[in-house]
């Protein structure tokens, strides 16, 4: 995945993201591309949420569009990320057709360049489904390289799933920037279990 943020001035931004990935037994990929468009200032920042995610691409596949509210709180040594969206036009499994996604993260930063998320999902989908992530993530100081693992437990009627995902991240930012300095400057995300 990756994610790219264009400042357009008087703390107007334009966040791009794409994204990826796939299940160890083949079961299901899934690429997304996804556009935030937000107000930012020192202390928060909000916006709008719109982009089209495909399931199974190249077989069979499911389109599913997306459009919703986004906002987030930069504490000294936190943030709390909010968001509402409506997805639709998607078919196929899941009952992914049209569907409600209420979320909502918290970041903690042991230092500028350790950090631990927590993040919970609700998908009004046909059954309601709850997703719960958590992650850990450290970029080693004056380089651009990260390393992180996130772990989710999807939970929808009786069936539940989980996922593991561990991995590095390069990061094309300033100089001296850190994990948390990153964070404030491309602050949303739209696929939780990826945590990009």
């Amino acid at each position: 995945g990756a994610r790219a943020n264009i400042p357009f001035g008087a703390g107007w931004n334009e966040e791009l993201e794409v994204n990826g990935g796939g299940m160890f037994n083949g079961d299901h990929t899934a690429i997304g591309v996804f556009s935030h468009t937000y107000y930012k200032n020192q202390g928060w920042a909000a916006g709008v949420l719109a982009g089209y995610s495909w399931v199974d691409p190249g077989g069979n596949s499911s389109g599913l569009g997306t459009v919703g509210v986004e906002g987030i709180v930069f504490l000294p040594s936190a943030s709390v990320l909010g968001k509402v969206a409506w997805n639709g036009g998607g078919s196929g499994d899941f009952g992914m057709s049209n569907f409600w996604n209420v979320g909502v993260e918290g970041r903690y930063y042991f230092e500028p360049n350790t950090k631990l998320t927590g993040a919970i999902d609700y998908y009004s989908t046909d059954p309601n489904a709850w997703q719960f992530t958590a992650a850990l993530e450290h970029r080693w100081s004056g380089t651009p390289f990260s390393a992180f693992v996130s772990a989710s437990y999807l939970t929808a009627d009786n069936n539940s799933n989980w996922g593991l995902l561990v991995a590095a991240r390069w990061a094309f930012d300033q100089p001296g920037s850190t994990l948390q300095s990153h964070d404030y400057e491309i602050p949303f995300a739209a696929s939780p279990a990826f945590h990009l």
